[in-house]
């Protein structure tokens, strides 16, 4: 994230997120997660000093340090002010193994924030035990503070999405047979590689929710870098991931043996076609070479293309 981002609202921010929309254009979605509000920053500050003159009951030279340790780890690689200023030692992690495949360090402001919120939490105690309030004051105060934090970090309406699961999948469900189930357009990642369209991946795997049966593409975690390689290989599969070229009547007839092979090894018993996903040429060339590959027409329903694998 650039540095600024710690004192900008996010544009989800119902207030006055609208007002900084044009500013984390600029910058990358990760950037807008690190902003933790004014009010826990001033807070943060008193508990600090507040802290370190009753040291017995607060070590708050620690909380600073894990506070400062994870704010550094959450600039990532580089320090960004407007544009890149110089390495930060965080790019030593890029050699470690494990530590390594961490992608968004900015995720771990959480921790950064849990020390920011420890310290304010204690600087807030110390103010109520000195002060001679009483209990319905200092609730009261509680409440405010409670009620600015959440007033400058408040998300609302909260950003979903509805996603309704197409009734195909609720007779593939019925299917007590083990069986592979593949999408299309195929889509695998695991955010260090990317094979094929990437934006039906994750609601096509979301569908599996309800059929439990296997798929080939999706959302993964961290694999050998010989897995895309892999489906690459898988002759009639690699077609599918990629089908710009109109293949001739000739080449179809070639290939068709392999595929059939290849997809029986892979257990495959449905494939499934989302045309809402492909351009008119990707759409075509992917429903002809299915129909010339394994010889059935499909069911149309829900606006799919569902064909159903012969049982051996």
């Amino acid at each position: 994230p650039d540095i600024r981002s710690f004192f900008v609202p996010p544009p989800s921010q119902t207030f006055f997120g609208s007002y900084f929309i044009d500013y984390y254009k600029n910058l990358n979605f990760h950037a807008s997660v690190v902003y933790p509000g004014y009010s826990l920053l001033i807070l943060a500050v008193i508990g600090y000093f507040v802290g370190r003159k009753i040291k017995q009951k607060l070590p708050a030279n620690f909380w600073l340090l894990v506070v400062l340790i994870f704010f550094f780890i959450v600039l990532g690689p580089v320090l960004y002010f407007k544009a890149p200023l110089f390495h930060l030692p965080y790019i030593l992690f890029s050699y470690l193994p494990f530590v390594k495949g961490m992608l968004v360090p900015c995720r771990l402001v959480v921790f950064m924030n849990l020390g920011l919120i420890t310290l304010a939490a204690f600087g807030l105690s110390c103010f109520f035990k000195k002060s001679a309030l009483n209990y319905f004051s200092k609730l009261a105060i509680a409440l405010a503070v409670a009620g600015v934090f959440i007033f400058e970090n408040m998300l609302l309406p909260l950003p979903i999405n509805k996603v309704s699961v197409p009734s195909v999948y609720q007779q593939i469900a019925a299917d007590k047979e083990a069986s592979v189930v593949l999408e299309l357009p195929f889509a695998l990642s695991t955010s260090f590689f990317t094979i094929g369209q990437i934006p039906s991946s994750a609601v096509l795997q979301y569908y599996q929710s309800v059929h439990h049966k296997k798929i080939l593409g999706g959302w993964i975690s961290r694999v050998p870098n010989s897995y895309p390689n892999f489906y690459s290989r898988v002759t009639g599969l690699d077609y599918l991931i990629d089908p710009k070229i109109e293949l001739s009547k000739e080449t179809l007839g070639q290939i068709k043996p392999m595929a059939l092979a290849n997809f029986n090894k892979l257990n495959i018993s449905y494939v499934i076609v989302h045309p809402e996903y492909y351009n008119h040429l990707e759409l075509r060339n992917t429903i002809n070479f299915l129909n010339e590959t394994l010889s059935i027409k499909p069911e149309i329903k829900d606006d799919l293309f569902l064909y159903k694998m012969p049982r051996k």
